[in-house]
């Protein structure tokens, strides 16, 4: 309907003059698109959880790869032809992540007036499908343990599988948990105390058996271990490991599949 295009052309004149006239960052427009990303992460990063920065900071440095030029400069066809190659490149899980930053990312552009409009807005997140779990029984649990705990270069990984089968925990809430967190006298333990949980917000689990029993083993090897001291003092590998591995059962059958 010409009425309408013409109130939306109106509409986009009155846009582009605002942005050319009190937002327009030129400095900005010519910046390639890893330095805008690297501006935007830095004007967000006080309001972000360590983790998600990486992860960030990750899909930053693959979509800079895609993107060379001056993010001013950024097309639809440039975005369809880093989707077309990403997807065959990456799942789905990683392209969408990948697809979040470049929206935020041009989303920042444009509030600062570099660009017009998002060239990635036509875009929409790849269905992720369900990975096929296969769950260990008892005694492979028991023989992965044992092997675990055999082997000198897997020191500690041991604990820290038998910590996640008894407790649920997290593998990244894992391995942020202190020994003040246990509360022997009430039977209970507090995860996510420091706020490293999914939602960020602690809990508390009962000392199951299974969970106490460890506990107090673990408690007898480490003697000296201080309240403030990690239960797990396990260095993550990195933050995309931590990210794949979201429930005990995932990290055992990964362990498994490794062997």
């Amino acid at each position: 309907d010409k009425d309408v295009a013409r109130i939306r052309l109106q509409k986009l004149r009155a846009d582009i003059l605002d942005t050319a006239t009190t937002r327009h960052d030129a400095a900005l427009a010519g910046e390639s698109f890893k330095d805008a990303a690297g501006r935007w992460l830095q004007s967000v990063a006080a309001t972000l959880r360590p983790k998600t920065h990486f992860r960030r900071q990750t899909s930053i440095k693959a979509l800079a790869l895609h993107f060379p030029q001056a993010i001013g400069r950024i097309t639809r066809a440039d975005v369809d032809a880093w989707s077309a190659a990403r997807s065959k490149e990456t799942a789905p899980r990683t392209w969408n992540k990948e697809l979040e930053v470049l929206r935020l990312t041009f989303a920042f552009a444009i509030e600062r007036g570099a660009l017009v409009r998002s060239p990635a807005a036509h875009l929409k997140p790849r269905k992720a499908g369900k990975p096929h779990i296969v769950v260990p029984s008892r005694e492979q649990f028991r023989l992965l343990l044992a092997e675990l705990r055999h082997n000198h270069q897997k020191q500690g990984a041991g604990d820290l599988v038998e910590f996640l089968a008894a407790s649920g925990c997290r593998l990244g809430e894992a391995v942020s948990i202190r020994w003040r967190d246990v509360d022997w006298l009430r039977g209970k333990l507090t995860i996510g105390a420091d706020g490293q949980t999914k939602n960020g917000e602690a809990r508390t689990i009962p000392l199951f058996p299974p969970l106490r029993a460890f506990l107090e083993t673990h408690r007898a090897n480490n003697p000296d271990a201080t309240p403030d001291a990690k239960l797990l003092p396990i260095l993550n590998r990195s933050e995309e490991h931590t990210s794949e591995l979201q429930s005990p059962c995932n990290l055992v059958c990964r362990l498994l599949l490794e062997k």
